[in-house]
């Protein structure tokens, strides 16, 4: 799951391995490595509130809008 995590944050560098077209014509500049930490944490938080013990890629996946949209706004 960190690595999936850390992929995401990456993808939000422009010029970077994994960023998309419009993240190299939109965005100057990428989340930081606290992007990474956020998004980590709330996906922890979203499945124990759920009842689990282990983060799922559903976990990040539902979280990382609103845990990596404040350094874009």
């Amino acid at each position: 799951m960190i690595d999936y995590a850390i992929r995401l944050v990456m993808a939000t560098h422009p010029q970077g391995e994994f960023a998309a077209a419009d993240c190299n014509k939109f965005i100057r500049c990428g989340s930081s490595p606290r992007g990474a930490q956020s998004l980590v944490l709330a996906a922890k938080v979203r499945a124990l509130l759920e009842g689990r013990y282990n983060v799922s890629f559903e976990d990040i996946k539902r979280v990382y809008l609103p845990s990596l949209r404040h350094g874009f706004c």
